[in-house]
């Protein structure tokens, strides 16, 4: 269940930084970079069911977990959007 949660949050950074990456003007790049990651995510998920490894599977777990805190960490910072002030009316 724990792995679920990972998974999804890993799934939010990775939107976030698409959306990111498109606004910035590097969006092409930016989706190479998440299809890479994502790529190996999947991988050693593939991985532990082949092997039906425990100790693989704690591997990918924690892999999970650090990838999709850290996507998040290096992503909420840049969705944050301030708006421009608007400029007050002269009367």
């Amino acid at each position: 269940m724990v792995e679920r949660y990972f998974v999804v949050l890993f799934h939010v950074g990775t939107g976030i930084y698409l959306a990111y990456a498109y606004r910035e003007g590097f969006g092409k790049s930016g989706l190479l970079a998440v299809i890479g990651i994502h790529t190996a995510m999947d991988s050693m998920a593939a991985y532990y069911q082949l092997t039906k490894s425990e100790p693989v599977m704690y591997a990918v777990e924690f892999i999970t977990a650090l990838a999709a805190l850290g996507l998040l960490y290096y992503t909420i910072p840049k969705a944050k959007v301030e708006l421009p002030k608007e400029e007050e009316a002269l009367w």
